[in-house]
């Protein structure tokens, strides 16, 4: 399974736009900073976004299905799929370390992405999936966990169940302006358990997300296959 970065991804968006004001000795996370980049993002994307929180050592479920490859496939096309990328997901049982100091696997980056999206409330149980519909203005995050499920082939069945509801959500010409809402909906009737992060500035969340991840030697990354 081939990934890209979150910040290379946004480059190549950047680049595609032909954004001119932002050409030149530019790093990643300035990039990532900009409102233009995210909006050039959206627009080479049609469909919504999701992230999906798991400690790859903790929750072995979810970390045994990303590592057998099929995420890009079982999303789709209009679902891009982020999730931290580290040494104990690519190869099990590695330690993860930061210039020889050992990260404590009780705190990982992607919990604190979760949980920093829910604060000051009671953060959901993990692992668990975040779905959004823009990065830009006020945005719309539901969650669903994962923590009741066994295995990878579980998990596997649910994410499908619900990339699927997100998909009929969007529509045959994709819509992020009432995705919130018909996902909502369809998560209802479905009698999946969903709780919604509310209105808030997703792109300022992301990047502090980011900021930790890549402060704590990881990355967010998407499945290449996911942008074919």
């Amino acid at each position: 399974m081939e990934t890209i970065s979150l910040a290379s991804l946004i480059e190549e968006a950047v680049a595609d736009a032909d954004i001119k004001k932002l050409s030149g000795n530019v790093t990643s996370f300035e990039l990532l900073r900009t409102e233009e980049s995210f909006i050039a993002l959206e627009q080479a994307h049609s469909g919504v976004f999701a992230f999906l929180a798991f400690h790859p050592e903790a929750d072995g479920a979810v970390a045994d299905y990303v590592r057998e490859g099929t995420l890009g496939s079982d999303s789709g096309a209009h679902i891009l799929v982020l999730y931290t990328d580290d040494a104990a997901l690519r190869t099990p049982g590695r330690t993860l370390a930061v210039d020889g100091v050992d990260i404590d696997s009780g705190v990982h980056p992607a919990y604190e992405m979760a949980r920093t999206l829910f604060a000051p409330k009671t953060p959901p149980p993990l692992p668990g999936i975040i779905f959004v519909d823009r990065f830009t203005g006020e945005g719309c995050a539901l969650y669903s966990g994962l923590d009741e499920l066994s295995d990878a082939a579980e998990v596997r069945g649910r994410l499908r169940a619900l990339f699927a509801l997100a998909e009929n959500a969007l529509g045959p010409e994709p819509n992020r302006d009432k995705f919130g809402k018909s996902f909502g909906i369809a998560l209802q009737a479905a009698q999946i358990p969903y709780e919604r992060a509310g209105r808030a500035s997703l792109r300022e969340w992301l990047i502090r997300g980011y900021q930790n991840v890549v402060q704590r030697g990881s990355d967010l990354v998407t499945v290449i296959g996911a942008l074919l």
